[in-house]
């Protein structure tokens, strides 16, 4: 399900590359709504399918898996996010920010699992995915809302003739 998402952030990395952060933002909010959106279709269409697909592909035994991908599908959206923003958060220099962000969703992730799957089993791994999902949507949202103010800020001061980056 993660194949699109990975291929337009090797897309957007490439763009972020070569017209820096700033410039690819334009671009790069475009496919940030419209590859969330496709995913959404796609994990319903995979979410309907499933109890069909999964027994004729791997066999009657799967079918108990089938509720556990249903519920897992809710994750492909902010997986998707957290693969589209990665460029930005590489291309504006925020590595270590990106990386201590990364550690403590882990560790999240870590202390969720510990607690969920030995409640819950298969569905318990689920929701730690779920919640660690969220966070990274959270994280990523507040990155491509700053990304979007600079934006507009360097926008406006291109349009009122000032050099790029200084404040009106």
């Amino acid at each position: 399900m993660l194949v699109i998402p990975l291929a337009a952030s090797l897309v957007l990395s490439g763009r972020v590359a070569q017209l820096g952060p700033d410039g690819a933002w334009a671009f790069q909010r475009k496919v940030m709504i419209y590859v969330p959106l496709l995913m959404v279709g796609a994990s319903i269409l995979a979410a309907v399918c499933s109890p069909y697909l999964i027994p004729l592909v791997v066999g009657p035994k799967y079918v108990p898996a089938v509720p556990v991908f249903q519920l897992s599908l809710l994750g492909v959206v902010g997986a998707s996010f957290s693969a589209l923003m990665a460029s930005q958060w590489i291309g504006r220099g925020y590595f270590v920010v990106l990386s201590a962000l990364s550690i403590g969703v882990a560790i999240i992730h870590l202390t969720a699992s510990l607690l969920f799957v030995p409640r819950y089993g298969m569905f318990g791994a689920v929701y730690a995915n779920l919640i660690t999902f969220t966070i990274a949507i959270i994280g990523n949202g507040v990155l491509a809302l700053r990304c979007e103010i600079e934006f507009r800020r360097n926008r406006a001061s291109a349009a009122a003739g000032e050099p790029a980056g200084v404040a009106s």
